[in-house]
């Protein structure tokens, strides 16, 4: 897989499985203030058998035992959440979230379930003391 860090940014290519990011400790210069967070944008998927006769598109992103600190501040100094997906959220195993500027999570226009597993959202200051944000802007039908 592909990474680009551009401006403080992130960015991996389009119809890639997988990328796996290892940090280790601290940098003897760490940033100040907060960083702009994760993004999950049009991830690939996986179909799950939940039931013999039930299949689930599920996000093929994945983040276990990570903690995500003092996120959610953009390149333009603006609030924003520290993990955001569309159309399909990822997994999340043992996640902490904590400290952002914005809400923990913003999930929009969601397609799929996902899975939150022995996680935590604490200290996030996104709308009515929220961590997790879900939007849904499918048409009414």
């Amino acid at each position: 897989m592909k990474i680009l860090v551009l401006n403080g940014f992130v960015w991996f290519a389009e119809h890639q499985q997988t990328v796996h990011l290892v940090c280790d400790g601290l940098a003897q210069r760490t940033a100040f203030g907060h960083w702009s967070g994760l993004e999950f944008f049009n991830s690939t998927h996986v179909v799950v058998q939940d039931e013999p006769s039930i299949k689930i598109n599920k996000s093929s992103s994945i983040l276990e035992y990570v903690d995500v600190e003092f996120a959610g501040v953009d390149k333009n100094n603006n609030p924003t959440p520290a993990i955001k997906a569309a159309p399909l959220p990822p997994r999340l195993y043992n996640v902490v979230v904590r400290y952002s500027a914005l809400d923990g999570t913003n999930f929009t226009d969601v397609k799929t379930s996902t899975d939150i597993v022995e996680s935590e959202f604490s200290n996030n200051r996104g709308k009515i003391s929220s961590s997790l944000h879900f939007e849904d802007r499918s048409p009414n039908i």
